[in-house]
């Protein structure tokens, strides 16, 4: 039941909701908020959205990582597709963080740590909000407790503005990676980190890169001799607005 549920705030907006699909058609869900604002000053209104998921590759295990906000937190918004899910954050073993139903939401937001690690005992979805300085966007992680991510992922940078690689990878792989086919000096071994609450991944925040590194316009590919990987894009300015997003599969693939 979605009646009364648009408004301009956020409890008025549509939140929650399970669409079943009919006929054996195939369809794809685009989620959007115009002129989301970070909760300081004047100006960094932005569009926010992401196309969703199906539950079926729904996952119990996501990585969030720290993007380029500056004069606000990140936040991440799990929502459970069963009653009586248990949520734990950054590694935590003991009692859940969190315990919510079917539609319902918890909102996390980021200490002081680069990279979150989220478990739940059922399929969650979970919508990162980042940006950069206090313009905001959004993106649907990808899951990360089975064999998901690419061997390589091609991209172009928009703007000249700000440009980071948020990159994470399977252990193990992390001195893997090229930039257009040719090893790179913008992406190594040591660069990689450990996340607290799992030892499958290792995670990395690039940049700024230069325009001389990425160009403006120009195809680039980066890609992993060895395993799947990640790849998470911000390209903004105070300004200017932000671009994020993910641009790895989300499906289960075979290596």
């Amino acid at each position: 039941d979605i009646d009364g549920a648009f408004g301009r705030d956020g409890a008025q907006h549509l939140h929650g909701t399970h669409i079943v699909v009919t006929g054996g058609k195939k369809i794809a869900i685009t989620i959007k908020d115009d002129s989301v604002k970070a909760p300081v000053g004047g100006g960094c209104y932005d569009l926010l959205g992401d196309q969703l998921v199906p539950v079926d590759i729904l996952s119990l295990e996501y990585i969030a990582m720290k993007g380029q906000l500056s004069t606000v937190p990140e936040n991440l918004y799990i929502v459970a597709t069963t009653d009586n899910t248990d949520i734990w954050m950054e590694g935590n073993v003991g009692a859940p963080d969190a315990n919510i139903n079917t539609g319902e939401t918890y909102k996390y937001t980021f200490a002081a740590v680069d990279y979150v690690h989220v478990r739940a005992s059922d399929p969650v979805i979970v919508l990162h909000v980042s940006g950069f300085g206090c313009e905001v966007g959004g993106a649907i992680l990808p899951p990360t407790d089975y064999c998901t991510g690419s061997t390589q992922v091609g991209f172009t940078r928009s703007t000249d503005q700000g440009f980071f690689l948020n990159l994470m990878v399977r252990n193990g792989a992390e001195d893997g990676f090229l930039l257009n086919g040719a090893p790179t000096g913008l992406i190594t071994a040591g660069d990689f980190g450990a996340i607290t609450g799992t030892t499958d991944w290792l995670a990395a925040r690039i940049g700024p890169l230069s325009t001389a590194d990425i160009p403006v316009g120009a195809q680039s590919l980066i890609s992993n001799t060895i395993d799947v990987f990640h790849l998470g894009i911000i390209n903004g300015s105070n300004t200017g607005g932000t671009r994020f997003g993910y641009f790895s599969d989300y499906n289960e693939m075979e290596v």
